[in-house]
């Protein structure tokens, strides 16, 4: 299964734009669209690889003139890619959603983090750490289920990505659910669903140009 490719380019003045393109046919409990299967795309198979995580010794929060400081917050999301681990933060306290690659979590959760399947709906914490690591330590991780697929304008489909892309200023969305997800600066936004015959021309495209050949982001 391939969740991610990237593209890169330059065009006037030296100006680098950087293009994600990201497909992700799988989900929750909603099924994802059987137009998927016009992708050519394999389910990914197997265990995450603990090698590509590093597992942190009782992680604590940031202090600030001797005060701790409480940088954590919830979220609910899926795994969409096992090795290395990225997981889509479908409902975040932190008020953001989208894709991200796990590289540091607890060392109490080495168990569950080795136990996890594709596509695994999953929810917990994570958190700022003190070790001055760059980046996320998720602190609590377990399995669950889905429990609503209502979005908002931050995380505006919980049935979970099918297509995204992405540049500088300009993001599109196509959930599982069918839904479209557009924003572009300045702030502009629409919602709309696409019809069966594009979503299947759509899916067929991918196959046409051999998208599981692209490299993965990482």
């Amino acid at each position: 299964m391939r969740t991610a490719g990237t593209d890169e380019f330059r065009c006037g003045l030296g100006v680098t734009i950087r293009i994600i393109l990201a497909l992700m046919c799988a989900a929750m409990d909603a099924q994802p669209p059987s137009a998927c299967a016009l992708t050519g795309q394999v389910s990914e198979k197997g265990k995450v690889d603990p090698d590509e995580i590093q597992f942190i010794s009782n992680p604590g929060p940031p202090t600030l003139l001797g005060k701790s400081i409480d940088m954590s917050f919830d979220f609910e999301g899926r795994v969409v890619n096992l090795r290395p681990l990225f997981i889509e933060i479908l409902q975040s306290g932190a008020e953001g959603c989208g894709t991200a690659r796990i590289f540091f979590v607890d060392i109490r959760l080495e168990t569950v983090v080795k136990e996890l399947q594709f596509s695994d709906f999953v929810e917990g914490k994570m958190m700022f750490a003190a070790q001055g690591l760059k980046g996320l330590v998720v602190k609590e991780l377990r399995r669950s289920t889905a429990h609503s697929l209502t979005g908002d304008e931050s995380c505006p489909s919980r049935s979970g990505t099918l297509v995204s892309y992405g540049q500088p200023g300009d993001m599109l969305v196509l959930g599982n659910d069918l839904s479209i997800y557009y924003r572009t600066l300045p702030e502009s936004f629409e919602r709309q669903k696409v019809s069966p015959d594009d979503l299947n021309r759509l899916m067929q495209s991918f196959r046409d140009v051999a998208f599981d050949s692209l490299p993965s982001l990482r």
